[in-house]
């Protein structure tokens, strides 16, 4: 039981590096030596185009098993919860969203840190980026 749990939570990470790198490597080398600016917006374009959507796939599949797993979704959710509770219910959902929005700035960071760029830059290569990124991928 113990390894199942640990491949349930550690799968989607390792499964998330592997895109990442797969990606990586599409971008030509020597791109990265002759106009490495040209580079970061190739690869943050596949990052955008790709590895979203792919992670949001894999994160579904987990999250079916692991509804099966725990034996349904009339198990994870009772209307009893909120009608006996609606503030708490509320105040969590509500947590929620600037959890969410932190998240997604923390993603940012560590990809400003790991390009070794400021805000500012790095807000240029995501708009940049964006603009050649497909519409259902945005």
């Amino acid at each position: 039981m113990l390894m199942k749990v640990l491949i349930l939570l550690f799968l989607p990470f390792f499964l998330n590096l592997a895109i990442y790198q797969l990606l990586w490597l599409q971008v030509p080398h020597s791109l990265w030596s002759e106009n490495p600016e040209e580079a970061r917006i190739e690869f943050t374009v596949l990052l955008q185009t790709y590895s979203s959507p792919l992670m949001s796939l894999i994160q579904t599949v987990f999250g079916v098993y692991l509804i099966k797993t725990l034996g349904g979704i009339r198990d994870l959710y009772s209307k009893r919860d909120l009608a006996e509770r609606p503030l708490k219910s509320v105040l969590l959902i509500m947590g929620l969203i600037p959890l969410s929005w932190s998240l997604f700035m923390l993603e940012g960071f560590i990809n400003m840190v790991v390009q070794k760029t400021n805000w500012e830059e790095y807000r240029i290569l995501w708009s940049e980026s964006m603009k050649h990124t497909p519409i259902e991928s945005k």
